[in-house]
């Protein structure tokens, strides 16, 4: 079951029937600042803000280092250019706060179920690409990196400050994508 950080949703709904629900392991905080450091440990974040916050949203998918996280916001009014605005600034899905328990645990069963089908991948497959990356880094920018992560992104956007795109055709089809945060880009055109 995946790990799911719950802010400032602990007094909305019952606590109890929200684990009894198998959907997610909860553990349910009221936001604060500190909190920034520590939501890259979450796999799937519910956030209530009653009225949309984009900054805020968009410092939080930064402090998930624009990893595969879902982060699905709450609120009490929205239009669609809010909307559309909070998932360009990096939330997964925003939507009107569910009235009731059971509307919350049926829209939680719903991600459960995406998320359990949204498939694997081979990440031996990755290997050759990670080589060149790094070797590219080394001879054009004189840089020495090291790619510690991958992950199969399953965001229909994908939130890079700074990302390079490489489309795969024939009989493997999809595409590759590297994201590096805007400082490290900077660094990198410094040296070239």
């Amino acid at each position: 079951m995946e790990r799911a950080i719950f802010y400032n949703l602990k007094n909305l709904f019952p606590v109890y029937d929200i684990i009894n629900s198998q959907t997610f392991e909860p553990e349910f905080k009221e936001w604060g600042d500190s909190e920034l450091s520590e939501i890259d440990k979450y796999r799937v974040i519910f956030f209530y803000m009653p009225h949309l916050d984009l900054e805020l949203i968009k410092t939080m998918r930064t402090s998930l280092h624009f990893m595969n996280s879902k982060l699905f916001i709450f609120c009490v009014s929205l239009d669609l250019i809010e909307k559309e605005e909070a998932i360009k600034m990096g939330a997964t899905n925003v939507s009107l706060l569910p009235t009731d328990v059971d509307e919350m645990i049926m829209f939680l069963q719903n991600i459960k179920h995406s998320l359990d089908s949204s498939g694997q991948y081979n990440a031996d497959k990755l290997t050759p690409f990670k080589a060149a990356v790094e070797e590219i880094f080394l001879t054009m920018a004189v840089t020495e990196i090291e790619l510690v992560e991958e992950y199969y992104c399953t965001e229909r956007l994908h939130f890079g400050e700074v990302s390079g795109v490489m489309a795969l055709a024939g009989k493997k089809k999809g595409s590759v994508i590297l994201t590096i945060n805007q400082d490290f880009a900077k660094k990198i055109i410094s040296n070239i």
